[in-house]
């Protein structure tokens, strides 16, 4: 709403998740289109890395981390 992060669009390259027991792990790719910070729209391509652990039959996120590829 004040302008710092407007997406117009996405498209999902890839989504990757691994689980061993009760952690996963989950890497995304994905182009989008955003206004940035009050700049223009501009084309971005962006990973998530997230880590997750099953605590008491629920997943629940325990990392996030974003960036460019």
């Amino acid at each position: 709403m004040n302008g710092t992060f407007n997406y117009y669009s996405a498209e999902h390259d890839s989504i990757v998740v691994n689980i061993t027991g009760d952690t996963a792990a989950m890497i995304g790719k994905s182009r989008g289109v955003a206004a940035v910070y009050g700049g223009g729209k501009n084309k971005w391509r962006l990973q998530g890395d997230f880590t997750l652990r099953k605590e008491n039959g629920n997943w629940k996120l325990t990392s996030s981390r974003a960036s460019t590829y």
